[in-house]
């Protein structure tokens, strides 16, 4: 099988002392509300080895399970903004920085 990497990751890691070889597989852009096992069927199962591992981003879950909660519903406080000044900022989006 030939293996594949997002830019800048390795392919190869070792972890507890043994070597695994991770692929990442690309998909469509997950839209809330969307089924898990059909995303399963449709991109790892056709790549899917016996004795693989399957490993998936808490982000895909919670967009399937349509947890999602939108910035304009959230409430806050004046405290949050306050120290959201003090924590650095990432150019990959929203993160700590955001209150």
């Amino acid at each position: 099988m030939e293996f594949w990497m997002n830019e800048g990751k390795s392919v190869v890691i070792t972890c507890g002392g043994r070597r695994y070889a991770r692929c990442a597989i690309k998909t469509h852009f997950v839209q809330i509300g969307e089924d898990y096992l059909d995303l399963v069927r449709t991109y790892v199962l056709p790549r899917w080895q016996p004795g693989d591992l399957v490993s998936s981003s808490k982000k895909i879950l919670a967009l399937c399970q349509g947890r999602v909660v939108y910035k304009r519903d959230m409430k806050v406080s004046g405290l949050a903004r306050f120290l959201s000044r003090f924590a650095s900022h990432s150019s990959a989006g929203i993160g700590v920085d955001s209150p």
